[in-house]
């Protein structure tokens, strides 16, 4: 077992100001986060970023930014011998439309047990749950 977990996640704007949000039941639990997920042995970042948008919005980002890695300490919530480092990019798609969203209703998923939204960046903070996305969305809030 490894105590580090990396996780790698997807910034993605709209035009309209609004940031896309993933709910996913993870080990019994809703969790509303930012898309990506787990670094795997063997790949850089962002080839994991480009590996999970693949796999949960079918498409490739066009662009790839760095916009934050985590600074402080987080355990996991789903493992205590574990510590979470997540890395954030920005990410542009060639087709935002193409993107499928669904209203955030609980049992409404995808194959994946996963459903995306837009949600207003001036409000993402009471979407998401995981402390390092909280944390994300106040530096996201605090540039516009």
């Amino acid at each position: 077992m490894f105590p580090f977990n990396v996780r790698v996640y997807a910034i993605i704007e709209n035009t309209n100001k609004e940031i896309l949000l993933s709910k996913e039941l993870i080990q019994g639990q809703y969790v509303t986060k930012f898309p990506g997920g787990g670094l795997e042995f063997g790949e850089g970042t962002v080839a994991c970023l480009h590996r999970e948008l693949q796999e949960e919005l079918q498409q490739q980002p066009t662009q790839c930014d760095h916009f934050y890695t985590t600074d402080f300490f987080v355990q996991s919530a789903w493992n205590a011998q574990q510590q979470v480092i997540s890395i954030y990019y920005k990410v542009s798609l060639a087709n935002y439309a193409a993107v499928v969203t669904n209203q955030p209703v609980p049992g409404s998923f995808n194959n994946n047990n996963e459903i995306f939204y837009w949600v207003p960046i001036s409000e993402a903070h009471a979407w998401v749950h995981l402390p390092i996305d909280v944390h994300v969305v106040k530096k996201l809030q605090n540039l516009g």
